[in-house]
């Protein structure tokens, strides 16, 4: 379930409008009768808390991290030229081996 939802409010960056949604479900559900619920509240109001404080839109989720990568472009453009070079050395002797003189002439 989105946080948001959990909270009965719109996507919004503003804290004032969190907390205040935040307050009010917790005076309706006490973390010692509804345990399961207050954590659902209590962590949905935690995460929307932290996206307030990012600069990133709302809609987006947070992507998980991954290591850093060299750039493959690199390793691309150098296998390319490999390639190349075996073509065009494949090509002149194919092309010697071809041309001949004609026989009989």
């Amino acid at each position: 379930m989105n946080i948001y939802q959990v909270l009965g409010i719109s996507p919004t960056k503003d804290k004032k409008v969190i907390r205040k949604a935040y307050a009010g479900l917790i005076r309706k559900y006490h973390p010692e009768e509804h345990p399961e619920k207050w954590k659902e509240i209590h962590d949905a109001y935690m995460v929307a808390m932290q996206r307030a404080d990012e600069d990133r839109p709302l809609h987006e989720e947070p992507k998980p991290q991954q290591e850093e990568r060299k750039p493959q472009h690199e390793e691309t453009r150098q296998r390319k030229q490999q390639n190349q070079n075996r073509i065009f050395h494949k090509s002149r002797f194919s092309f010697s081996a071809t041309t001949s003189s004609p026989a009989g002439s």
